[in-house]
């Protein structure tokens, strides 16, 4: 597990997610547990791929119709508000903490095995495609442009109303 591990990190260094060590940290701590055993075979016995984005990493496997996900977040630890001074023993002064009783902010991962449903692509040639996407766009613009118009006529009717209620005074 180490080679991915360190895969995993120098992947995540590479795309520039920020907080690369926080997000790892429950990882490294949690995944030679053996609750895990199962995608620890699978990266021992397959090539694989790691492609990361800020808080997702997919892992995808060679000759396997599945992939796994590891997805990060975060959850709120309650302890006391912090009242530690630079004077206290254990005393963190990048954190400006001790980290003992102290509220703080958790890391967390969630390591999901995803199969696809289906997989399809377009049928035909580029042109068509084209064609395609530019008929979608058209139509989405249409009834942008309609509702629009719509939303215009109701705010000229209400005008007239208005102006007409005002008249009434």
């Amino acid at each position: 597990m180490e080679r991915f591990l360190n895969k995993l990190k120098r992947e995540l260094q590479i795309m520039n997610v920020e907080g690369y060590g926080f997000k790892l940290a429950p990882v490294y701590q949690d995944i030679t547990n053996d609750k895990y055993k199962e995608f620890q075979e699978d990266i021992k016995t397959h090539k694989y791929s790691i492609c990361a984005y800020d808080d997702k990493v997919t892992i995808f496997l060679s000759d396997e119709e599945f992939c796994y996900e590891i997805k990060f977040s975060e959850e709120q630890v309650w302890g006391n508000y912090c009242e530690c001074q630079p004077t206290d023993e254990g005393y963190n002064e990048i954190h400006e903490c001790c980290g003992e009783d102290c509220d703080y902010i958790n890391s967390t991962f969630q390591l999901l095995k995803v199969y696809p449903m289906s997989y399809s692509s377009y049928k035909g040639k580029a042109k068509d495609l084209w064609r395609e996407i530019e008929t979608i766009e058209e139509s989405y613009d249409y009834k942008i442009e309609q509702r629009k118009k719509s939303i215009q006529d109701e705010i000229d009717k209400l005008q007239k109303e208005l102006k007409l209620l005002n008249g009434l005074k």
